[in-house]
């Protein structure tokens, strides 16, 4: 081998599927848990449990503080999307990089509150609107809504005692308002379950007002303070990035 020659052809490998995202658009990556189901199956509390819930939370807090300006964030079940802004050029907007980094931070902080190794793959979406990333955004939230509803009827038939199957192909035979029917006959209003469960959370970046005082004046004082802010209300949320 020819180290110098064969070096250079490998990185040229390398780097010619590590182009750089256009500085016009917004990026959202969105991660998704690799086979959490059969790493939470003999953990947590089906279909939601607030001990996973907030092992996500602290995962996505570690991530946006890890380097990369991510002024927004929203999660639900086993996933978490990411924005980046335009014009913002941590790693030089590499989609490999991007990648990788964003991955292996929130695998690495997961795997250590969970103790347990957890993996999240990576994939990034392109925008060029701010109205689209909304539009993203509103998207993932009716996905959680779709499936925490099907979660809470698949698990109420699991604890009657069908197995994993029977109840999946007994879903697909009910309509919605039947499945509704169902939980409302067990005494489940999905309409009142906590929003984090049903529409998922965003966490943003804001400005906050704190009050504290002068220690050679003893005079009360008032400064900002940029904070982490959790909130259910998707539209909130996205209206403080305009």
């Amino acid at each position: 081998m020819k180290f110098h020659e064969t070096d250079a052809e490998m990185r040229e490998n390398e780097t010619s599927r590590d182009g750089s995202i256009p500085a016009s658009a917004y990026i959202i990556a969105r991660l998704d848990g690799r086979g959490f189901s059969r790493l939470t199956n003999s953990r947590f509390e089906k279909p939601f449990d607030l001990r996973f819930h907030q092992l996500m939370l602290e995962t996505v807090r570690f991530v946006m503080q890890n380097g990369i300006n991510i002024p927004f964030a929203y999660t639900q079940s086993d996933e978490i999307s990411l924005l980046i802004p335009p014009y913002h050029a941590e790693y030089g907007r590499k989609a490999r990089k991007l990648l990788s980094l964003l991955a292996a931070a929130a695998s690495a902080r997961f795997s250590l509150l969970l103790g347990e190794v957890a993996t999240f793959d990576c994939r990034l979406n392109l925008q060029y609107d701010f109205s689209k990333v909304s539009e993203y955004f509103r998207w993932r939230q009716i996905d959680a809504e779709r499936n925490a509803f099907n979660a809470y009827c698949f698990w109420l038939l699991r604890r009657d005692g069908m197995d994993a199957q029977t109840a999946t192909d007994y879903l697909r035979r009910m309509s919605v308002p039947e499945r509704r029917d169902m939980l409302e006959a067990k005494g489940i209003d999905f309409a009142a379950l906590p929003g984090w469960q049903t529409g998922g959370v965003c966490l943003y970046w804001a400005e906050e007002e704190r009050t504290g005082f002068n220690p050679m004046t003893g005079e009360p004082t008032v400064y900002t303070r940029r904070m982490l802010r959790v909130d259910e209300n998707l539209q909130t949320a996205l209206a403080a990035l305009m």
